[in-house]
């Protein structure tokens, strides 16, 4: 290379660098402007929520759809839908309501038995389980999450209905697998909706399938 081309070169090189640094102040300026009109767009009561801690309360539902004994009688179908209760507590790894949580939740059932051989009339159901939860930000300050779910724990059934009458109690092990939508509302409440979800059981004579669905609100702490 001649002295000339290093020269010119050489001149180049302090203009290069002060325009690249021009370049990726620019680009960072914008980048925080724009973060900053977004949660500026975004309501003061719908903002993102800022506390670890949660408890929901919730009602709801579940139906049957597959029953591993009662298929080799399909005659006989047993407990068809039921009105459950729904309280879960849990808390946030990052230390505010985004990004994975774990829970302990608790349910009550009150199931409706069809008659059969004779027994009708209902029984209490209970369940607690461990919850491993991961909640996504939908839009950046905004408090909207969509959270996916999965769930283990136990499950017993108490009363005079037909099962009850005949073994004493019923019990099994239970998991899920779903999706939660939350509404932070001025970083303390939430409203919640749980999209059906299948749940499966699993005990020493059968398992079977129900579909189940929750709705409620919940408060924010910590």
């Amino acid at each position: 290379m001649s002295r000339r081309v290093r020269r010119r070169t050489q001149r180049r090189s302090p203009v290069r660098k002060a325009l690249q640094i021009v370049t990726a102040a620019a680009t960072l300026l914008g980048t925080y402007a724009y973060s900053q009109d977004a949660e500026a767009a975004v309501p003061r009561i719908l903002r993102e929520g800022t506390r670890a801690l949660y408890f929901n309360f919730g009602a709801g539902g579940d139906w049957h759809i597959y029953h591993r004994y009662y298929a080799d009688y399909p005659g006989r179908y047993y407990n068809w839908s039921r009105f459950r209760l729904h309280q879960e507590f849990g808390g946030h790894f990052r230390g505010d309501a985004s990004g994975p949580a774990l829970a302990i939740v608790t349910q009550e059932g009150f199931p409706r038995y069809r008659g059969y051989y004779g027994y009708g009339g209902g029984d209490f159901a209970f369940q607690v389980k461990g919850k491993f939860l991961w909640d996504i930000q939908v839009k950046k300050g905004l408090g909207f999450y969509i959270s996916p779910f999965g769930t283990v724990g136990w499950a017993g059934w108490f009363g005079d209905a037909y099962w009850a009458r005949t073994y004493g109690y019923r019990h099994s092990a239970t998991t899920s697998v779903g999706v939660t939508a939350k509404l932070m509302l001025d970083d303390r409440w939430v409203v919640w909706l749980q999209v059906p979800t299948v749940e499966f059981f699993f005990n020493s004579r059968d398992w079977y399938a129900r579909f189940g669905f929750f709705t409620g609100v919940g408060v924010t702490f910590g």
